[in-house]
């Protein structure tokens, strides 16, 4: 489905991981869902809706299998590099045999895309190294699984995990483009909601 005119989305599986395209004179994924062909498919089939733009990466929020399993294959379909942060890197490779992680981001490193700027956004927690991404000329966040808008996350760090959503109430946000499930149409509000529902919990499962 199409999101706005610049970004298009599709979920893939029985947890409905969400795989993004934000296009610009040049385009970026960000996500890859779970190795598997049926979700090859369905990823570049969405591709070649936005009129198969140049990939300057695929982007993997972070390593566990339904993120980044598909993201060799993926990248080898579309001829780029995929970026991590540095700390997901070895679990992205570990966990994914043959693929390789071309190149680790920074907190606040852009990526230009040609009348889209994507800002890579460290937001630990999750796991030790998720990585948001925000769209600044849409204010819109894709933000793995540090946004959830049901149960059944885990979180590693949950003092991390409430600094991370606290650090995205800085940005100007319409819209998040979260792991799994419907699009946040209030995200200001729906961050408020779970700092204040996660704040009790000292760390586990949500």
């Amino acid at each position: 489905m199409q999101v706005s005119s610049s970004v298009y989305r599709v979920a893939v599986g029985d947890f409905h991981n969400n795989i993004y395209l934000v296009r610009g004179h040049r385009a970026a994924f960000i996500d890859a869902g779970y190795h598997d062909d049926d979700h090859l498919r369905a990823i570049l089939e969405m591709w070649d809706l936005a009129g198969r733009p140049e990939i300057s990466a695929v982007v993997v929020s972070h390593s566990h299998p339904d993120h980044s399993g598909g993201a060799s294959e993926l990248a080898s379909a579309t001829g780029s590099p995929i970026v991590s942060t540095a700390a997901e890197k070895p679990d992205i490779e570990r966990g994914n045999p043959g693929t390789r992680v071309s190149h680790t981001v920074t907190d606040t490193e852009t990526l230009d895309l040609g009348t889209a700027t994507l800002e890579f956004v460290h937001t630990p927690g999750h796991t030790p190294g998720s990585l948001s991404v925000y769209y600044g000329e849409e204010g819109i966040l894709f933000a793995g699984d540090t946004i959830r808008n049901y149960e059944g996350f885990e979180v590693e760090d949950m003092g991390a995990h409430l600094d991370s959503l606290r650090k995205l109430l800085n940005y100007d946000l319409k819209l998040i483009g979260p792991g799994h499930g419907p699009m946040v149409e209030e995200p200001r509000a729906h961050i408020e909601r779970q700092l204040v529902e996660l704040g009790p919990r000292a760390a586990g499962p949500l």
